[in-house]
């Protein structure tokens, strides 16, 4: 008889961690029996293949009323997990970890680790709370070996509860949906050497550093363009982004695009795809455009990116431009956010010459979009349900 699986994440608004939450309930439907617990089920952008219930008790300013808030949302989470009769519970982000571990019963808890800014500088209080998090849970599922590695040093006491899981990406979908048509891009995309980016217009992106870049790049390439693809239209990030592009005068070669569930169509058509991002977990763009064929460029950061496209020392940090195996690694973009347009440093020259690099040799650009396919082969859904199974059942 199959258990009963119940996730709990925030929302399925937009996001990485909510993409993979959603897909997982595709993934294992034929193993388990799965429902979603929703924080927040207003505006659900992903689809679940199951039955999802919504807490929708929201955080509150004032700090009374959000303890209150969140010890309502606690119990009724273990409500729903006993009408539920769970067997095993995988919780998605810091709050939904903390509801999943305080609302725990009789079943398997896991709670997870999925960006490595939460292990960059944790002050006391968070340090608190992840210490009676992680103690309260079976397992802590982490999605990079250098996350695992911050996570044991600073929480030596739960160094065997720590366990690696990539994320998982249909690939046989990835390869179906590129090909799908778009108008309002079209001649963009087939008139010019296109530098694609996705994700939403947030800090950790760094999208201030592929912008820079870019306006060396252009200086040399002038039928480059950029396309970023991102989220929250009205965002500060975004509106800081769009007044760069102004003073650089790139208004006509830098497009900042809406949020698109399925950007497929639009990496399999880029001539190279670039992460710029400051800090991830284990980003769920580059690996899609991996999927597509494309050649890709990342920046070295904490973390995700080495471990998808080296087999070497995860540990590692480039200090130059490295030709790894599926795609090209530059050093690590400073995290400040820079909007000063005269400002250029030396990570955004370096970040400019690999993208040169990858737009002007054909043949380095073809030989990487091939690896590129071959390398994201190891996080294939198939690989993700097989490691998931072991891990919960063990």
């Amino acid at each position: 008889m199959k258990k009963n699986l119940t996730i709990i994440v925030s929302h399925l608004k937009s996001g990485g961690l909510e993409r993979v939450a959603a897909r997982l309930t595709h993934i294992m439907k034929d193993e388990y029996k799965i429902k979603v617990i929703l924080l927040d089920d207003r505006n659900m952008e992903y689809e679940l293949a199951c039955e999802h219930r919504g807490i929708n008790i929201y955080s509150n300013s004032n700090v009374i009323v959000n303890t209150i808030n969140t010890i309502r949302r606690i119990m009724r989470a273990r409500k729903i997990k006993k009408e539920w009769n769970t067997d095993i519970c995988l919780s998605f982000g810091p709050t939904s970890d903390r509801v999943n571990v305080f609302s725990k019963r009789k079943e398997k808890v896991f709670v997870s680790i999925r960006s490595y800014k939460t292990l960059e500088s944790p002050d006391k209080l968070m340090k608190l709370k992840s210490n009676i998090t992680y103690a309260k849970a079976h397992g802590v599922i982490c999605v990079s070996k250098k996350i695992i590695k911050r996570a044991k040093d600073l929480y030596p006491k739960h160094m065997g509860k720590f366990t690696l899981l990539y994320n998982p990406y249909d690939i046989n979908k990835i390869d179906a949906l590129k090909s799908n048509e778009f108008e309002f891009y079209r001649s963009l995309f087939n008139n010019n050497k296109m530098v694609v980016a996705v994700g939403n217009y947030a800090h950790r992106k760094g999208y201030w550093h592929l912008v820079k870049a870019f306006s060396l790049v252009k200086k040399n390439i002038t039928d480059a363009k950029l396309f970023i693809m991102g989220g929250q239209s009205n965002s500060k990030d975004k509106n800081n982004l769009s007044n760069l592009v102004l003073n650089l005068k790139l208004s006509d070669d830098v497009i900042l695009a809406e949020f698109d569930k399925e950007p497929y169509k639009y990496m399999s058509r880029s001539s190279v795809y670039v992460l710029s991002s400051v800090f991830e977990g284990f980003p769920n763009a580059l690996a899609e455009a991996m999927a597509c064929g494309v050649s890709v460029i990342a920046a070295d950061c904490n973390s995700g990116p080495r471990e998808m496209l080296s087999e070497g020392n995860p540990f590692e940090v480039a200090t130059e431009i490295e030709y790894q195996d599926y795609g090209i690694l530059v050093p690590p973009m400073t995290i400040e956010e820079d909007y000063n347009f005269s400002h250029i440093e030396e990570c955004d020259k370096k970040l400019a010459r690999a993208i040169e690099l990858i737009l002007s040799d054909s043949d380095l650009a073809s030989d990487y979009a091939k690896k590129a396919l071959v390398g994201v082969k190891r996080f294939s859904e198939l690989a993700f349900a097989e490691k998931l199974i072991n891990i919960i059942e063990e």
